[in-house]
């Protein structure tokens, strides 16, 4: 089963001036057979040798969203999946979430468990949650509003969907939409692969390891929030998203135009007071007994069974290219 589904999905690894990280995550999937396809905007050519099964596509200085929508042109199977160049996405969950996707039409994304550690201190931070969880509502607005407002965020429910096993015809509909409404903010991309995934289909976040997420610093500095966009950006994304429910699903416009703009309300609040939030949660920390957080980040970061042998095989990885 396992060969017949690596033939189905294609991994798309975007870098930026992140050599030691491309290295290090082609070095991990070098006894993969899926294809794998690198998108690098460095100015100078990553020359390492590569698998065979590894594509290199060299974009010098092209922005995020440009390079990621050519690469995406290139990729002839009916599953991909984006991986962050400092990330790890587990092989095997990725063959799983393809499984499941066969198995289930009306499913748009499939994933597993994340968790989120440090480079430095080589340890897990924090788990999502470990409980399955199935975004299957029929109703458009409140699907969208599960899967995508703060109140999924806050309720500890919320899983992006960005790193999950897409089927490549939506991700062809969102590199088309974000062509014709000129999206230019890599975070407006992302937010497009929420939404466009939900509104084409359901997203099932199962309870496999499934993605060890660096919480090193980003190679894109400078990055927008939503907050911060041009008006003109908000006012495109959110056309370029009502458009889209308005094909797929035939309500009216009017009404779709509605349920956006109250579904991205708190969006657009919450981002400028997370920086706040941020720092109070660290001076908090400064007044709580260091074993109790020590206490605390094991529970959350708790990891047994075959979870914890990959998670070993990712630390002496990290470490070897750390050397």
């Amino acid at each position: 089963m396992n060969d017949h589904l690596k033939s189905l999905v294609t991994m798309v690894i975007p870098t930026h001036y992140r050599n030691k990280f491309l290295k290090r995550i082609l070095y991990y999937y070098k006894n993969t057979e899926f294809k794998i396809l690198i998108a690098d905007s460095t100015l100078e050519k990553f020359t390492e040798k590569l698998e065979n099964n590894v594509h290199y596509f060299h974009y010098p200085n092209l922005s995020f969203v440009e390079k990621i929508c050519d690469v995406i042109k290139k990729i002839n199977t009916p599953y991909m999946v984006f991986c962050a160049d400092d990330d790890f996405i587990i092989p095997s969950s990725i063959l799983k979430s393809v499984d499941f996707l066969e198995k289930n039409p009306e499913y748009s994304t499939a994933s597993g468990n994340i968790f989120f550690f440090d480079e430095k201190k080589m340890q897990p931070i924090r788990l999502s949650p470990h409980k399955e969880l199935d975004y299957c509502e029929k109703e458009i607005f409140k699907h969208l509003h599960n899967t995508n407002s703060l109140n999924a965020a806050f309720s500890q429910t919320f899983v992006s969907n960005f790193y999950s096993v897409h089927r490549i015809s939506h991700i062809h509909d969102i590199i088309t939409y974000v062509r014709k409404y000129e999206i230019k903010e890599p975070v407006s991309f992302e937010h497009s692969i929420y939404f466009f995934s939900c509104i084409r289909g359901f997203h099932k976040k199962m309870t496999f390891f499934y993605l060890a997420r660096s919480l090193c610093e980003r190679a894109e500095k400078g990055i927008k929030t939503f907050s911060q966009f041009e008006d003109l950006e908000n006012l495109k994304f959110k056309k370029m998203i009502v458009d889209y429910i308005y094909k797929h699903h035939k309500l009216p416009y009017h009404l779709i135009e509605k349920k956006i703009n109250e579904l991205m309300k708190p969006w657009l609040k919450y981002y400028p007071l997370q920086r706040y939030r941020d720092k109070i949660k660290k001076i908090i920390k400064l007044f709580i007994p260091k074993k109790i957080l020590e206490l605390r980040r094991k529970i959350l970061s708790k990891i047994t069974g075959e979870d914890f042998e990959e998670w070993q095989k990712i630390k002496k990885i990290i470490k070897k290219h750390n050397q």
